[in-house]
């Protein structure tokens, strides 16, 4: 009977012993699990308040551009009226104003469909009028004291006679569109 009991307690020692180890081992890799589940948590968590924080930032920036009233459309009324303004303004008469195509300007590598921006258009316009040098030279300053996006990308000057000039300018009327 001593026997019996003798292996019985040594069984029930060896059982005690073991299921302990194996529910630490168990325990362990569950533990183990838990941190890698955490870990993984905690970068989705993290990705997403990065997003949201550029999608604020990019709602921010394109709420900053409209508040500066960049050009989004420019049409040729407007052109000729502000030119005709800056001709007036240095007593020069217009003979001609010619329009070309919009183009739109090669931008960055950048895609700028994902910021919800469409690239930079130029409206080109060529002026002809007669002036005085002194008067050409006003409507350059007047031209790059503008608050309106405006690039003098040619002049062309031929003496007329005594103290006029015939002028042929070529203009860049910069502008773009904003998505919002």
């Amino acid at each position: 009977m001593i026997n019996y009991m003798l292996i019985t307690l040594l069984l029930s020692v060896l059982i005690i012993n073991n299921v302990p180890m194996k529910t630490y081992l168990n325990m362990k890799n569950l533990m183990k699990e838990y941190k890698e589940i955490n870990l993984t948590y905690e970068a989705m968590s993290s990705n997403l308040k990065m997003k949201n924080y550029y999608e604020d930032r990019k709602i921010q920036l394109l709420d900053q551009i409209k508040l500066k009233n960049f050009n989004n459309v420019m049409l040729q009324e407007q052109i000729i009226d502000l030119i005709n303004n800056h001709c007036i303004k240095n007593n020069i008469s217009i003979n001609n104003i010619f329009f070309s195509d919009k183009n739109a300007v090669d931008c960055a590598e950048e895609d700028i469909e994902q910021l919800d921006i469409k690239p930079f258009e130029i409206q080109r316009v060529t002026v002809e009028f007669k002036c005085s040098y002194e008067n050409l030279l006003l409507f350059i300053d007047t031209i790059k004291n503008s608050n309106v996006d405006i690039a003098i990308t040619n002049i062309r000057v031929i003496n007329w006679g005594d103290d006029i000039i015939y002028v042929t300018s070529d203009l860049n009327f910069y502008f773009f569109n904003i998505k919002v």
